[in-house]
């Protein structure tokens, strides 16, 4: 490869014409319309609230109206969802 694009993100070089790296990352110009969708779901990178966490929230409160054994499956799922969605 003669011209490399360095990704922030995995410091991987990558094709000057890449548009997005093996880690996920998508360079700076390019946006996918497929994507657009999933980025209103996701959090934030200034850290506000995803759609996902608010329905996560909602069923931890209804955990502890209902017994907490509730939050015994929901607090693992909210973490997993958590972890995925970064």
């Amino acid at each position: 490869m003669k011209n490399k694009m360095n990704c922030p993100n995995c410091n991987k070089d990558n094709p000057e014409l890449a548009i997005k790296c093996e880690c996920g990352f998508v360079f700076k110009g390019y946006e996918e319309a497929s994507d657009t969708s999933k980025d209103t779901l996701k959090t934030s990178s200034s850290g506000g609230m995803g759609m996902g966490n608010i329905i996560f929230i909602i069923l931890h409160v209804i955990g502890v109206i209902f017994g907490f054994w509730m939050l015994i499956i929901t607090i693992p799922c909210h973490l997993i969802y958590s972890k995925i969605n970064k």
